[in-house]
């Protein structure tokens, strides 16, 4: 969205300014809206070291793979129990870990996964006030 006067290194008219602050803004408010809370790899390595003795970062690596591709979306993939068991063994096995501890390392991501989303669709919005003279 560069106009003429930004390529030849001039400042952009007022107008296009506007425009272009507007329009990141908007982004900011849609992302905020933004579909189920994602916890970062680092809690669910967290989680599994604390619940299963190892954190298995290779299971959470391979679970949270889709978000490349799909965002927040990727729990469309992977992200039922029988999948996760399946797909947290065979990570595990790959790297010479006992993949029971894998299955149940993928279980515990889904469970975290569910729970963070849970708690983000109790948590209040703030709403704007308004200010009232009376």
């Amino acid at each position: 969205m560069r106009c003429a006067a930004a390529a030849k290194g001039e400042r952009a008219p007022a107008a296009k300014r506007k425009t272009r602050l507007r329009e990141a803004a908007l982004r900011k408010d849609v992302a905020k809206q933004g579909g189920p809370h994602v916890p970062r790899r680092s809690s669910h390595k967290k989680l599994s070291k604390w619940l299963l003795g190892n954190a298995h970062s290779e299971v959470h690596k391979a679970l949270d793979w889709p978000h490349k591709l799909l965002g927040r979306r990727h729990r469309i993939l992977f992200h039922d129990p029988l999948s996760a068991m399946f797909f947290g063994a065979a990570a595990a096995a790959r790297r010479g870990k006992n993949p029971l501890t894998g299955a149940a390392a993928g279980v515990v991501h889904v469970a975290q996964d569910m729970l963070s989303s849970a708690f983000k669709m109790l948590k209040p919005r703030r709403r704007r006030r308004k200010f009232r003279l009376f």
